[in-house]
């Protein structure tokens, strides 16, 4: 472990040598007091010096590209979070995971052929009631169980069968065609669903943030679907599926860990897909379009735990692997 911090330790002098701090020791010492305090931050002796330099390496990082985008170089901010006492190695490791989707299935494919001028101009499935509170996974990478929850959710109120939080821990425990805290696919977890009678609600089966056994048996399912549907890889088509239902979605996250607010544009992620969210609406904002996008890291991050990611290109891959559930 010492080892590991002295690396992490050397790599983040090094950038913060490439960049001169803009603030002084006291001011850093301060903020990283505070950081530590709003987010029930404790570290060994040993490794808070560590976590000190990585975390005003994070802060001159944020601090320049706030400027930039003072200057009007950047269509978004960023600022101090719970993650910004990681590297970015570290951030990734933790809290993303490689995500292979599944081949579309014939016969299951969402597609949109009309007139882009017959769909709605905008969408908030939040406002309209479709969208359950931000939750957070924690150290667990069970993001597709939370998108895979989040889109069922919507499903089951716009069907008017209430809003009610489901349990992503019953599919971190049960679900063995996925791995837990070590990823997994939304498709998989609709196949599980719908082979195992539907989802517990979150309050009869807590989030633990750990792999456990299954207690399916110890609670009542109280959301159930039929089937699921891929969309076809179109911003025409997933605009169509978003205007249906609030829809689950794999992205390219790794430049998201100090995302604050704006519209985050295509430049500044790549497609590598690592992260399962939920495309909970559509719109545009002084003229730039973009989708409403939920996430699982808490309401600590980004715009209340949304992110607003630029609509048009194929932005953090939105596109290539969005599916949704069914009755």
């Amino acid at each position: 472990m010492y080892k590991t911090l002295v690396v992490l330790a050397a790599l983040a002098a090094v950038a913060l040598a490439a960049h001169p701090t803009h603030l002084s020791e006291s001011l850093y010492q301060s903020q990283f007091e505070s950081f530590k305090a709003t987010h029930e931050k404790t570290y060994s002796a040993a490794e808070e010096p560590f976590r000190y330099i990585i975390f005003k390496t994070n802060v001159d990082k944020i601090n320049r590209h706030n400027a930039e985008h003072a200057a009007g170089k950047h269509t978004w901010t960023m600022a101090v979070n719970q993650f910004s006492d990681l590297t970015q190695h570290e951030f990734e490791a933790m809290y993303l995971s490689s995500y292979k989707p599944n081949p579309t299935s014939a016969g299951r494919v969402h597609t949109f052929n009309g007139d882009v001028l017959d769909l709605p101009t905008s969408v908030n499935w939040v406002t309209k009631g479709g969208v359950t509170p931000v939750k957070n996974q924690g150290q667990c990478g069970s993001c597709w169980a939370f998108s895979t929850c989040a889109s069922i959710e919507g499903l089951m109120a716009i069907s008017g069968h209430g809003l009610t939080s489901l349990a992503p821990q019953e599919l971190v425990d049960c679900d063995s065609r996925d791995d837990g805290c070590n990823g997994g696919l939304m498709d998989n977890a609709f196949q599980w669903v719908i082979q195992n009678g539907g989802l517990c609600s979150w309050d009869d089966y807590r989030y633990t943030a750990q792999d456990g056994t299954c207690k399916k048996s110890d609670c009542k399912s109280v959301a159930s679907i039929s089937g699921y549907k891929n969309v076809d890889s179109s911003t025409n088509s997933l605009m169509s599926a978003i205007a249906q239902q609030p829809v689950s979605v794999a992205v390219d996250a790794s430049s998201w860990m100090s995302y604050s607010n704006g519209i985050f544009p295509a430049s500044s992620c790549g497609t590598q897909l690592d992260h399962g969210v939920l495309a909970a609406g559509y719109g545009s904002s002084n003229g730039q379009d973009y989708y409403l996008v939920k996430n699982s890291w808490g309401t600590g991050w980004g715009q209340a735990g949304y992110i607003q990611l630029a609509r048009g290109p194929n932005t953090c891959g939105i596109l290539n692997a969005a599916s949704y559930p069914t009755n």
